[in-house]
């Protein structure tokens, strides 16, 4: 079992995730990237106490038809085109453990975006087309706690609570935010099933988020869930084959007074499916290197802009 590696998806939990915050829920997106919160070995913590070092960069670029409507910072726009990066630095301590069931990590993360939104707004009563961009601080997330329980050498469940911060650039009737201006906790399991013999791993994902209310504009988003499923083959030369899948759905419908002018209160939902190909080294008898990457294609979405996500993942493991 390669239970050091495993904590290059590890840390992953806390930094995959982010996105622009463009739509169901206000900005019609909220938390999750449709199949990027799965992660190689998710259900995993390694016994062995430490550090982990992760930079995982993201792109998104996506659309939302003229006839429809969303939520952006108070105001209401159509024709939504978003492209999106984000640079997300995160940081986990692996902490020292006697029990041969029980592993428990923390986990926080800085991130950088990058944002560029054009829409279709309403202006004096009349419609125009704008344009807005922006790059700055995202908003930070902590996960004080992440425990993992070890059913057997091949089973292994994962627990934490992902406590979104509003510490990201926010303005009232900006297109472009680099943050949502409001808490959001996601509580999250992850399960993982290997495979030995054959070398195949089955990760699963499941989080919902909460949100609180915006503040500024007295809009508060659903409770959005994320069911991701990743499978993979490796092979003796530290290269790893597989697929992606993921599933957004929100539970409950958005409130707030721009909700009257949006249909069932603006419940979101997508569906992704994309390769997935990981590559893990050891740099020396200390240091472990893992490198992941993906790319999905949106479909069956509504409410959400509808687009690529690809994600990368570098770590190393002292």
């Amino acid at each position: 079992m390669r239970t050091k590696l495993a904590l290059a998806g590890f840390c992953l939990i806390l930094v995959i995730g982010f996105t622009a915050n463009s739509n169901a829920t206000e900005g019609g997106v909220g938390r999750p990237l449709t199949g990027l919160q799965v992660v190689p070995y998710g259900g995993i913590i390694p016994p062995t106490p430490g550090w982990v070092f992760n930079f995982s960069p993201y792109f998104y670029t996506g659309s939302l038809g003229a006839n429809r409507q969303i939520p952006i910072a108070g105001q209401l726009a159509a024709n939504v085109d978003a492209k999106a990066f984000f640079g997300i630095f995160a940081v986990t301590y692996i902490w020292k453990t006697d029990s041969k069931k029980w592993n428990f990590a923390s986990a926080a993360s800085i991130p950088l975006a990058y944002q560029k939104i054009t829409a279709n707004i309403t202006l004096r009563n009349t419609n125009a087309r704008a344009e807005d961009s922006l790059t700055s601080l995202y908003d930070m997330a902590f996960v004080p706690i992440v425990a993992s329980y070890h059913i057997s050498q091949l089973k292994h469940v994962a627990f934490s609570v992902t406590f979104w911060a509003p510490t990201g650039s926010y303005q009232v009737g900006r297109l472009a935010n680099n943050g949502l201006n409001l808490w959001t906790y996601v509580p999250n399991f992850s399960y993982t099933q290997l495979w030995p013999k054959s070398n195949v791993e089955l990760t699963t994902n499941y989080g919902v988020g909460f949100y609180q209310k915006n503040p500024d504009t007295d809009y508060k988003s659903g409770a959005l869930s994320n069911v991701d499923v990743l499978v993979m083959k490796r092979y003796k030369s530290g290269w790893g084959v597989g697929g992606v899948f993921g599933w957004i759905q929100q539970y409950s419908g958005d409130s707030g007074a721009l909700v009257a002018f949006l249909t069932n209160g603006f419940k979101g939902r997508s569906v992704g499916l994309g390769p997935n190909i990981t590559y893990d080294t050891e740099i020396n008898k200390k240091t472990k290197f893992s490198f992941s990457a993906r790319v999905l294609r949106e479909f069956a979405v509504e409410n959400r802009p509808e687009g690529w996500p690809i994600g990368f993942s570098a770590s190393f493991i002292f």
